[in-house]
Parts: structure tokens; sequence; C-alpha cells
């Protein structure tokens, strides 16, 4: 299919993670900021696949609007930017309930469980996961399951929990304290696939940027990969090259880069 380029930027995907990579202690910078309108301004696509809610991304539209759909929850909810129509959703089944109580039982290093919802999450102390699922909220749709675990614990538990889920379900770190299970083949790099395809037409070329290990599978699924100069080992191996910090110009780096090299 032959592109008709109107603006210098047409037909670029750039998919970022935002916790570390776009914001930086949940705080954008003014560089990114003005980076990213412009490249949006001059054709480009910008969007964010992140662990958190999608509803999460918009308290930023006033600083950032994604202009094309926005994933969430590792992927599992993929939503219209405006009218939040979902061309993408997998929440979890009931047994997660059951399962998840199983699992800490287990796994003495998780200390809290954070059950994450379409529009609001609920968190419990390990003591209290038994009693406290079994009443209103599983009529609630649920995407994601994240284990809040000690720093000085975190690889232990993630070894454990990887034991007991095997390919039950897809598993990964957002970060150091945190351990999230979701729905088996859900995770960022399926997103990306889904945003390809439904783009089909309007993007030739699809970048992603990210700093922990559940940005891996979009790292490795999109044409172009950065991580972020904050992220971890593992994540700059997966990349095919690596941006500056969050804090500072990580995507504006990134667009300036395309500018010079890809056009």
């Amino acid at each position: 299919m032959q592109f008709k380029q109107k603006h210098k930027f047409d037909g670029i995907l750039i998919c970022s993670d935002f916790d570390g990579t776009l914001a930086h202690h949940q705080t954008i910078s003014r560089t990114n900021i003005d980076a990213i309108r412009y490249f949006q301004s001059e054709g480009g696509l910008f969007t964010v696949a992140s662990g958190r809610n999608p509803s999460f991304i918009h308290e930023y539209s006033q600083m950032v609007l994604p202009n094309t759909f926005i994933c969430g929850f590792n992927g599992t909810l993929i939503q219209d930017n405006i009218t939040h129509e979902r061309i993408h959703s997998t929440p979890m089944s009931k047994e997660i309930y059951s399962f998840t109580a199983d699992l800490v039982s287990q796994i003495p290093e998780i200390d809290y469980v954070d059950f994450q919802f379409d529009e609001s999450e609920i968190t419990l102390e390990r003591k209290d996961i038994k009693a406290g699922y079994q009443v209103e909220f599983q009529r609630l749709p649920l995407f994601k399951v994240l284990f809040i675990v000690d720093e000085l614990h975190s690889d232990i538990a993630f070894n454990k929990v990887s034991k007991v889920v095997r390919n039950r379900y897809s598993i990964s770190r957002s970060w150091i304290n945190g351990i999230e299970i979701q729905n088996p083949g859900e995770d960022k790099g399926n997103a990306l696939r889904i945003l390809r395809k439904r783009l089909a037409g309007q993007v030739h070329t699809t970048i992603s940027v990210g700093d922990y290990e559940n940005d891996i599978p979009m790292l490795i699924e999109a044409d172009i990969s950065f991580a972020v100069e904050n992220a971890i080992p593992a994540v700059k191996a997966a990349a095919d090259h690596i941006t500056t910090g969050s804090e500072t110009s990580s995507i504006a780096s990134i667009i300036d880069r395309v500018e010079r090299e890809l056009l």
C-alpha cells in the first residue's frame, strides 16, 4: 500500500510506556510535551501502552493527548482516545480470585494484592485475600492482578509466581515492587499488533519505547525500539537504541532522531 505523505511524520506511530519512560514520577517534562505536540502536528501518531488504566492517561490530556487508541492494563484493554470506544477488551474470568488466594497462600513474599478493574481498583493485604474478594467486586470486569512485594524479595517472589502461573496467565514486572498477571497471550506486544492491524493504511513504521520488563514484548514487536537511559539492563538489551532518561527528554530525543535520520 502506498502512503501519501502530506506532513513529515505521516505514517509513523510512536507507542510509549508511561511510568519511567514518558513520565518521571508521574511528571511529564515540558521538553517531551512540546516535542509530542510538534510530532502530532506534523502527522505523527502518538499513544501510550501502560500497565495502568486508560482513564489514568486521560488525566494528563491537558499536557499529552494520544491521537490514536490508548493501550491500558498491558494491552488487555484498548480504547479510542476520545470516545473511549473499546476495540479490544479481555477481562479475566472469575476463577482468578480463587487462583490468587491459593497463590498468595503459597508465596509469603507477597505483601499486597491489587485487583485492577476497568474503572477502579481494590488493594488487599495478604491476610485479607480469602475473605475480601468473595463478595461484591466479582461482578466487575477485572483486567489485571498486581502482586506487591518488597524490593529485596522481588526476584524470589517473581520466580515463585512464575512457577505457579506457568502458561496459565501472562506474567511480567512493571517496576521492582510489582508482579503483574493478566490473560495468557495478552501483553504490550500483542497490543501493538492490534494497533498495526487497526491502523493499516495509516501507519508504515511503528516505534516503541520502554523501561521495564512488561515493555519488552512491545519493543520486540515494533519496527524500531528504544529503551530509556534509566531502563533496566534486560530492556536495553532488547531495544535497538537507547534514548535519554524519562526525567528530561526521552520522547523528544526519539522524535529528533526520527526527523534527522528517517525522513
